[in-house]
């Protein structure tokens, strides 16, 4: 791969008020394809796909509106979506970033440089280190000990997609949530994800309602988000007040990218 030709198809095709910004701190993070919506790969870990900056804004914009304290990015790599989650906590937010790669794994693309060292410099370089708590243990046998009291207001899978992890991941997250806990979940067409997902969807409360809705597709990304707590008794789902401003604010974002 050539660093400087993808590094400036990054540049030029990273229009996102957040992104473009974040990207200087990512020096190493070039576009995987010469593509007019590039994935990004950095350029020591090639076989980490980090995701397109429509679905970090968006990210982004998610955490601003909906103002969860914490946070929990499983599947972190080198930090391009945990960035954006934490440029939009507030005060006192955290985000916590569960990857076993940063610490079993090097190279992952015919280098041998540490997932871990690159993470934090990223992290350091955006000044966000005080707000990612690095954890570099798998997902789900480390979350009973690091879940945060209340549970966690938001959480962002974007783990290992086969083996059946993200059934793991899912249900080793369902004892940590709260009433308002927001899932947002990347490569939902993949198989064992979708399977995942459709387990999510079929569990239901002690009064026998769905406990899990299919929120929907976010505008123009590969992002699903699943939302608790929003049934009625007439059985629609009701939407949390921040919603439409979110919503509202996705389509701004992407107008004046010019998409």
């Amino acid at each position: 791969m050539n660093y400087l030709h993808n590094r400036n198809i990054a540049v030029r095709r990273t229009p996102g008020p957040i992104s473009s910004v974040l990207l200087q701190s990512f020096p190493d993070l070039v576009a995987s394809f010469d593509e007019v919506e590039p994935t990004y790969q950095d350029i020591g870990f090639t076989g980490l796909i980090s995701p397109t900056w429509k679905e970090v804004e968006i990210l982004h914009l998610l955490v601003k509106h909906a103002a969860p304290s914490n946070v929990l990015d499983i599947g972190t790599g080198i930090g391009w979506a945990a960035a954006h989650l934490a440029m939009g906590l507030p005060e006192k937010g955290v985000v916590t970033c569960v990857d076993p790669f940063t610490q079993n794994a090097r190279g992952l693309g015919g280098t041998n440089l540490d997932i871990m060292e690159r993470l934090s410099s990223n992290l350091k370089r955006a000044h966000l280190s005080k707000v990612c708590v690095i954890t570099p243990t798998e997902s789900p046998a480390i979350l009973s000990e690091i879940a945060p009291e209340g549970g966690w207001d938001l959480v962002f899978f974007d783990g290992w997609p086969q083996d059946d992890q993200p059934k793991r991941d899912i249900e080793g997250v369902l004892p940590f949530v709260n009433p308002k806990t927001v899932f947002v979940i990347r490569n939902h067409r993949s198989p064992d994800v979708y399977a995942a997902t459709q387990d999510l969807v079929k569990l239901q409360t002690t009064k026998g309602a769905q406990q899990w809705h299919f929120t929907g597709f976010i505008t123009r990304s590969h992002l699903a988000v699943f939302m608790q707590g929003v049934y009625q008794e007439k059985g629609e789902n009701k939407y949390p007040k921040w919603w439409d401003k979110f919503n509202d604010e996705v389509n701004t974002v992407f107008r004046n990218a010019g998409e």
